[in-house]
């Protein structure tokens, strides 16, 4: 499985796309900076502020786009039927991929992190930044199990590059619209929008200041553990099903 993993961060090379999204979410935090100075934010602002734009919105969106390369790699440079013929189940190079993504999310939440770090270092107030850090790389492991709708459109789905992005960029778009308005959300849609569930669920920990109003739309853990059971296992069967679709003939 370590091959396959090692094998997957290889491939990634054939693509300049994965390097240009790569370096855009990186690139990110600069505007954020660049508001914080502007607006002599502090370190509570600043996290919330990387989590609301960085966590919630950058990084489903770069995923999204990593998945969709990842998954259609294989086809675009006809490699499936050489694959076939190599002694490892297609189970476990699902398997790979996915751990390659959860690699990359994690990834992004240490980035995610150092900037708040370096910004706060710029405004001379870095307190809490270690139970933010745990907070990051938390919302870097929720973030992999939000995304799985995501990924079984994009098995799903044929190989179009353009259709699948926009579809991906919507969903990323229509969940971080719930997230910035701030509104009740009906529990039977909350499947439908894991990432706002995970925002929900870590309001009390990255909201500037809790009210009355935020403690009643946030997610208590018995029901986020009911939504994103739900939507993971929702996602799995048509992962499971496009998959073998797909990939198994």
């Amino acid at each position: 499985m370590v091959d396959l993993v090692i094998e997957e961060f290889i491939k990634l090379k054939r693509k300049k796309i994965t390097i240009c999204t790569a370096l855009a979410a990186c690139m990110f935090p600069i505007p954020v900076a660049l508001i914080v100075i502007a607006n002599s934010y502090d370190m509570k602002n600043i996290f919330a502020m990387m989590v609301q734009l960085g966590d919630c919105f950058m990084m489903p969106l770069m995923l999204g786009m990593f998945a969709m390369i990842f998954f259609y790699m294989e086809q675009d440079f006809d490699t499936m039927k050489n694959m076939r013929l190599i002694p490892v189940s297609m189970g476990k190079w699902l398997c790979a991929k996915l751990i390659v993504i959860a690699l990359v999310s994690v990834l992004y939440s240490i980035v995610s992190i150092f900037a708040s770090f370096l910004i706060g270092l710029a405004v001379k107030d870095i307190s809490g930044i270690w139970s933010n850090f745990i907070i990051h790389m938390l919302i870097g492991f929720l973030m992999c199990a939000a995304l799985l709708p995501i990924i079984a459109l994009i098995i799903n789905q044929k190989n179009n590059y353009i259709v699948t992005g926009i579809v991906v960029f919507i969903f990323v778009i229509f969940n971080f619209i719930f997230i910035m308005s701030i509104t009740k959300i009906p529990v039977w849609a909350l499947p439908f929008l894991p990432i706002a569930a995970v925002y929900r669920f870590l309001l009390p920990y990255t909201a500037v200041k809790m009210t009355i109003y935020l403690e009643e739309i946030a997610l208590s853990g018995l029901q986020f553990v009911g939504v994103m059971f739900c939507s993971v296992f929702i996602s799995v069967i048509f992962i499971i099903y496009g998959f073998h679709k797909k990939y198994s003939r």
